[in-house]
């Protein structure tokens, strides 16, 4: 072997003499780069070798640094060259190699998309809110820093992305993102397996970065609920299903996730009762919300289509979604029917669809439905002691309750003239007390 290799002729070699007829079958050492071999088979392929005495061995053997056409002449060259210092060194190539790959593969499973992938499939699958984080992690942050390692992201690059809503003025928002982000870092640090020992917001401060965020207490007035009312009516086509879904979210105080993912399978017009099966609901739990005449009344009028869903835009395949710019539009339109009625115009500023939730449990404590049931209309689970000794389900009493206050909105939002009264009103707010 030592006899043919001293055999092997020696030249500096060149992208023409490797792809010209001379090359023939072979070896051919290279006179710039020591060592370095280009073997050639009879089948034509050719590829690059290093001939050197490996840890480990005591004598001459070769090893492949790649194939012509995959590798080029220059960078086996910088190869060979590199494999020669890791030598001097005494580290195996190969060793080295399989390193750098592990590495690589680490890298490519610690991205933000793999670890938020991660997150959304482990952790958020049975949260209430997971498709906020779907939305907050993959879809937002993603384009932004999906392809980078997780452990890269700094407290500086959280800060900047917490600050652009702070700057928008939607300051709740900034919160939740913030919230998604380190419950994130929380979650990849107890798993221990994408290399996170330390979290990006651990040093910062919530309060400092966004402000003080007082719980909302906003309620709509009488005047916006008879505005909201007017302008969402169904028969409005631009409104449809905008309109009804608002106006169930009024006579029912159902979360907006849960009208908006009503399906004709739940009600039973019937009985009047509308039951959210357990994986709809935020508590977990099956939630019976008894419907009055009038939410009865707004469900007939609604057409019925192939598709299982009440509110949708695609004849009842997929639920209504996406209505922000509908809900921003509506308050402008509330706005400007105050101007044009010289009433205030900033009234209906700063409230949110949340707001009419909270509208009506108040509404209820105001025509003195007791806590207990009011809590539970609104889909609240009883606590401590009432959790666990009192199994009463106040059927009875939560559609009395809703029956009431459907009775209120009505007369608020259409008002008799002054010199009548409203006798259902009236007995309702008579038994109440």
């Amino acid at each position: 072997m030592q006899k043919a290799r001293q055999a092997w002729p020696r030249l500096e070699l060149t992208d023409k003499f490797i792809n010209s007829k001379r090359c023939v079958p072979g070896c051919y050492r290279d006179s710039l780069m020591t060592k370095l071999i280009l073997r050639v088979l009879s089948s034509g392929r050719r590829s690059f070798m290093m001939i050197e005495k490996w840890p480990g061995t005591s004598s001459y053997g070769d090893r492949v640094l790649g194939v012509y056409g995959e590798i080029s002449l220059a960078d086996a060259r910088d190869k060979a060259r590199h494999w020669r210092q890791l030598l001097q060194k005494g580290i195996d190539p190969e060793v080295q190699e399989a390193r750098e790959f592990a590495e690589v593969q680490r890298q490519q499973a610690n991205t933000w998309a793999a670890v938020v992938a991660d997150f959304l499939d482990q952790h958020c699958s049975n949260l209430t809110h997971a498709k906020e984080a779907r939305a907050i992690l993959q879809r937002d942050l993603g384009a932004r820093w999906g392809h980078r390692p997780i452990t890269d992201i700094t407290e500086e690059e959280v800060a900047r992305v917490v600050l652009v809503d702070v700057k928008r003025g939607v300051r709740y928002q900034a919160g939740t993102v913030f919230g998604w982000i380190k419950l994130l870092y929380n979650w990849a640090i107890g798993v221990g397996a994408y290399g996170v020992k330390h979290s990006p917001c651990a040093n910062l401060k919530k309060a400092k970065l966004i402000g003080r965020l007082e719980p909302r207490q906003r309620i709509l007035s009488d005047d916006e609920l008879r505005a909201l009312w007017a302008a969402t009516d169904p028969g409005l086509s631009h409104y449809y299903p905008f309109g009804a879904f608002v106006r169930m979210l009024m006579l029912t105080g159902a979360r907006k996730s849960e009208v908006a993912r009503m399906t004709w399978k739940e009600v039973d017009v019937g009985r009047k009762l509308w039951t959210i099966p357990v994986e709809r609901t935020k508590t977990r739990r099956s939630h019976e919300i008894p419907l009055s005449g009038d939410a009865v009344a707004l469900l007939e009028a609604l057409p019925r289509f192939h598709g299982p869903h009440v509110f949708s835009r695609t004849y009842g395949e997929k639920p209504i979604n996406g209505f922000s710019k509908d809900f921003d539009h509506l308050k402008r339109s509330i706005a400007q029917q105050w101007i044009e009625e010289a009433a205030t115009a900033d009234r209906p500023a700063r409230w949110t669809i949340h707001d009419i939730r909270r509208t009506v449990r108040t509404g209820l404590s105001k025509l003195r439905v007791p806590d207990v049931v009011s809590e539970l209309v609104i889909g609240h689970v009883q606590k401590g002691l009432h959790a666990v000794y009192d199994q009463h389900a106040y059927a009875d009493e939560k559609r009395e309750a809703l029956n009431v206050w459907a009775a209120h909105l009505r007369s608020i939002v259409e008002p008799n003239p002054p010199n009548v009264t409203e006798l259902a009103h009236v007995r309702a707010e008579r038994r109440a007390r």
